[in-house]
């Protein structure tokens, strides 16, 4: 059979005729150059095919566009052209048969969707993720969660079982996190569920607000803390959910080992009994003594109302009643290090305001703030006026620089929460057994490595 020839008259089916020029069908994986570099250099950045148009109003004219959703994150997906594309593999897209006026023929055309429905199927039976989950239609499995009251968007694959994914969407008890494939089961389980709050102690109560002509109303907010080891399916449903919405968690089911701190907030039920409905959480490994807190969410529909600063505040009291030093598990997501830069910042501000300009210690400065140095120097090195002089541990303030970190914080107290941590309100007793335990099991390792070294150079 004869290629037919471009100036051939359109077909009926528009969308055909875009379909025999196409190069990839949608879900292959495609390397984008940039636009000004003709040549597939190291600033080709890989992704996937979404969806694809013609150019204009004719869909016959050459032109077609390819929606790609790239890998890295932080880059916009965008419409390319085809000049501009090539396979993963480094087959080029627009070869000679779509530049300089040429056509396509079928039969290449029917080789390449047969060879994307064969990758498509490959990924499905061997549980590949297509395009680094980054929600496309062949990657992601679950795309909403209705939690409660809300419907949330899923960002990010997460792995529950493959029998809970063929729908796309799962209905979570938003009291034991259970999740259900139907609404008919999930309607059945909420008549059933007897759990009215995170299955942990409540250390923690925070005051309800009344409505004001400046801020609404706050229903009152409690933290509980839940031992992954005495509620293991609890836990375990929440680092599932946690994992849709965040991109690098890594932690699903070995639980035992962490304690996770759960916000809620306050509502009534049909009776007028309290129930309390989850707004976030963070996790703290049993037994570190070098960080205070491992992940941290609040979930989307909670998000731009303060409670990520306050959790993270909260860490940090926990980490003050434990008597050392707090800091965050690396590495931190974008998010993340903005909302820690906030928090140092303004706790560094709080407690510089008050001192003259000149040599300030780190060290006491970290006791007073419970701020790790590395944490205080990284948010103070954006201002050349203020000096670290690592060797002699101290931070050189001028009157430049304290009025130079003064208008920054200015700037920066629009992103202020109001929500604030009372310590007088926290019940929490500190697991000493268990850091002197971890402490005791360190200091072995270093005596037994030292006998090592002894014996080797004997």
């Amino acid at each position: 059979m004869r290629a037919p020839k471009t100036n051939a008259p359109a077909r009926p089916d528009a969308f055909a005729a875009i379909d025999a020029r196409a190069a990839f069908a949608v879900g292959a994986r495609v390397r984008v150059r940039d636009g000004a570099n003709e040549a597939d250099g190291a600033d080709a950045r890989e992704g996937v095919v979404a969806a694809r148009r013609g150019d204009g109003a004719s869909a016959t004219d050459g032109e077609v566009k390819y929606y790609v959703r790239y890998d890295a994150t932080g880059v916009a997906d965008e419409w390319v052209r085809v000049e501009r594309l090539t396979s993963a593999g480094g087959e080029s897209v627009g070869g000679s048969e779509t530049t300089g006026g040429g056509s396509r023929s079928d039969a290449a055309t029917a080789a390449r969707a047969a060879a994307a429905a064969a990758a498509a199927r490959k990924r499905k039976t061997t549980g590949e993720k297509d395009g680094g989950e980054r929600g496309e239609e062949g990657g992601r499995k679950v795309r909403w969660i209705e939690l409660g009251r809300y419907i949330c968007d899923c960002w990010f694959d997460s792995p529950f079982p493959e029998e809970y994914t063929d729908e796309r969407k799962l209905f979570v008890c938003d009291f034991c996190l259970k999740y259900h494939r139907k609404r008919r089961a999930y309607i059945a389980h909420k008549k059933t569920c007897e759990l009215r709050h995170p299955p942990g102690n409540e250390i923690y109560r925070h005051p309800e607000r009344q409505a004001t002509e400046k801020s609404p109303a706050r229903a009152q907010l409690r933290m509980w803390e839940v031992d992954g080891s005495n509620a293991t399916t609890y836990c375990q449903n929440l680092c599932l959910i946690a994992k849709l919405f965040l991109d690098h968690k890594t932690l699903y089911y070995d639980v035992a080992a962490f304690y996770f701190y759960v916000l809620t907030e306050r509502d009534f039920d049909e009776s007028g009994k309290p129930l309390y409905r989850i707004i976030g959480y963070f996790s703290k490994e049993k037994g570190q003594v070098e960080t205070n807190l491992a992940c941290i969410l609040t979930l989307p529909p909670y998000q731009r109302r303060g409670y990520g600063g306050f959790l993270i505040e909260f860490s940090y009291e926990l980490a003050k009643r434990e008597g050392r030093i707090g800091t965050p598990e690396r590495p931190l997501s974008d998010l993340g290090f903005a909302s820690y830069r906030t928090y140092w910042s303004r706790v560094i501000y709080e407690s510089l305001s008050s001192t003259s300009a000149g040599g300030v210690n780190v060290a006491e400065l970290s006791k007073k703030t419970n701020i790790r140095v590395d944490d205080i120097v990284s948010t103070l090195q954006p201002f050349s006026s203020i000096r670290f002089f690592k060797d002699q541990g101290f931070l050189n303030i001028t009157k430049e620089g304290k009025q130079d970190f003064k208008a920054a914080q200015v700037k920066l107290r629009e992103k202020w929460s109001e929500l604030r941590v009372i310590p007088e309100r926290l019940q929490f007793e500190p697991k000493i057994n268990a850091v002197v335990e971890v402490a005791e099991k360190r200091r072995r390792t270093r005596l037994f490595q030292r006998d090592i070294l002894e014996n080797n150079e004997k």
